[in-house]
């Protein structure tokens, strides 16, 4: 004979999330502790052109890349350098085999006089080709069967 049991059986039908919440909350901690900030580079304006060239050899690791800032800070590479020893690194570059050509990102709101200390520098270190980077202007291009098109300026 079998034995008769004195309750059903129920099912356990409940998950127990209290430990996954917990494991999840110190992950996030320490995430947001050891995660440092992302913003970490300089930021700039290049100046817009309506023809812009592309030069992808200024993001090579070793190019000559100088950066003006707005207000007048000066950076080769990633490093902050003053105009006066921009002469020196630059014939470092050189000597060390760098392409013979500087590329320059000029804020578009620079002072002229810091990006003429800049190019004083290059052209004292024998370097005499010399690029601008610069941003594409947005150019409204009109479909070849239509007329181009106009915006009016609220009054």
């Amino acid at each position: 004979m079998r034995p008769r049991h004195s309750k059903p059986s129920r099912l356990f039908c409940r998950i127990d999330v209290s430990a996954f919440a917990s494991v999840a909350v110190f992950l996030l901690a320490v995430f947001m502790v050891t995660t440092g900030p992302t913003h970490q580079g300089t930021s700039y304006d290049l100046p817009k052109v309506g023809h812009a060239v592309p030069m992808p050899r200024a993001n090579r690791e070793g190019a000559l890349l100088i950066t003006v800032l707005r207000d007048g800070m000066t950076y080769f590479q990633n490093s902050r350098v003053v105009p006066d020893n921009l002469l020196g690194i630059l014939r470092d570059g050189v000597n060390r085999g760098a392409e013979q050509k500087v590329y320059i990102r000029a804020d578009a709101r620079a002072r002229y006089g810091t990006v003429a200390a800049v190019l004083d520098a290059v052209h004292a270190a024998g370097v005499e080709k010399v690029t601008f980077s610069v941003g594409q202007r947005r150019v409204l291009s009109a479909s070849p069967d239509t007329s181009p098109t106009f915006r009016t300026l609220p009054q």
